[in-house]
């Protein structure tokens, strides 16, 4: 079964609404199953760009800011997410990016698992004890770096939200 993925618009402009429309449009035509995947649009409260199969929410917070409108879209989001994607209303997708995407993400994790595996990681940097499990983490092995955090660094532990992680992993060539 494909993981599930809530995807996330943020649309600030009325101005920008035929933009939107073609980023919905491009949703509307990816290759990922419909059941596997929600669209939440996040707007300021002047502002309802409505469609049908997504849903329209408001910040609470105001002025409005795009990293809380995105925060607050996965709030919104369902408690069994596995994925956010998370863009603006001026994005455009290819048909099979998000099919793509998951690959690649999964592909890092794998990757990262194995690393772990063979090498033990050396913390630089943790905010909790464990660094992949815990709210935020920086760790170096010995040719990879690896950033982690899951949806208790909003501090909402017990919101339904706390299996929802996100992983980056760079070369440590890069220096």
């Amino acid at each position: 079964m494909s993981p599930f993925v809530s995807i996330i618009v943020t649309s600030f402009l009325p101005q920008s609404k035929p933009y939107l429309d073609l980023a919905i449009q491009s949703i509307k035509n990816l290759d990922y199953p419909k059941d596997r995947m929600e669209v939440i649009i996040v707007s300021p409260k002047n502002y309802e760009p409505l469609y049908d199969g997504c849903l329209t929410v408001h910040p609470l917070r105001d002025p409005y800011f795009n990293s809380h409108a995105l925060n607050f879209g996965a709030e919104c989001s369902r408690a069994d997410t596995d994925y956010y994607f998370m863009i603006n209303d001026d994005v455009i997708l290819t048909r099979n990016c998000l099919t793509n995407i998951i690959a690649s993400a999964n592909s890092v994790a794998r990757f990262i698992a194995d690393r772990m595996a063979a090498s033990p990681l050396k913390f630089l940097d943790v905010l909790d004890d464990d660094a992949l499990s815990g709210r935020l983490g920086l760790a170096r092995g010995e040719d990879v770096l690896v950033m982690a955090g899951d949806a208790n660094a909003r501090g909402d532990r017990g919101s339904g939200h706390e299996s929802a992680s996100a992983i980056a992993a760079s070369p440590m060539g890069i220096r």
